[in-house]
């Protein structure tokens, strides 16, 4: 979006979106969550199965090469996992340890996952 512009953003994180859709089991559920992030839920997948499953879609992403009316632009990705276990209380609390670990991934220069 800074150096392209919202149109061109707007369709790199569509390709974004398919990509990972492609990716993804039936059962899981892959939404727009903010501006410009997605949020995946992966039902019945423990913390450490989702890490290697988002270092599966980041290492995808930062090798494709997305079209756009800019030409040909190369995107990364940083994610926050978390796992819903007996110390989270509930959806909000996972969804908020996942942001904050998204935050934590691009104050830590970006193009990372961090997770619990």
């Amino acid at each position: 979006n800074d150096r392209h512009g919202h149109e061109v953003g707007d369709g790199v994180l569509i390709q974004v979106a398919n990509l990972m859709r492609e990716g993804k089991r039936s059962c899981d559920f892959l939404a727009r969550w903010g501006g410009e992030e997605l949020a995946m839920i992966l039902p019945d997948t423990p913390g450490e199965a989702a890490a290697a499953i988002a270092r599966r879609l980041t290492d995808a992403l930062r090798e494709f090469e997305f079209r756009t009316i800019a030409g040909v632009v190369r995107v990364t990705a940083s994610a926050g996992v978390a796992e819903m276990t007996p110390d989270c209380g509930d959806v909000d609390e996972m969804f908020a340890r996942a942001d904050a670990r998204v935050m934590q991934a691009k104050s830590a220069g970006r193009d990372q996952i961090v997770s619990g």
